[in-house]
């Protein structure tokens, strides 16, 4: 699992994290990256939608009736 605390959101560190992330992830072979959050973190959602990533409810992720976000960026 992946956060940023409270007092550091809005000032650009999770955003710079994913870039750098996504450098190591091209440079280690890799064309897509996945995560997943909880459908009603709408906070994840609004934060994931603009650095590219498509979202779709994945039901049942964790088992009956635990349903999920999956993101998907394409590298």
């Amino acid at each position: 699992m992946a956060a940023t605390r409270s007092d550091r959101r809005r000032t650009g560190l999770a955003r710079d994290l994913y870039a750098r992330f996504f450098e190591l992830a091209r440079a280690a072979g890799r064309d897509v990256v996945t995560c997943i959050t909880a459908p009603t973190n709408e906070g994840s959602i609004a934060f994931h939608t603009p650095l590219g990533f498509f979202a779709g409810l994945d039901p049942d992720h964790e088992g009956p009736g635990v349903d999920k976000i999956v993101f998907r960026v394409d590298l």
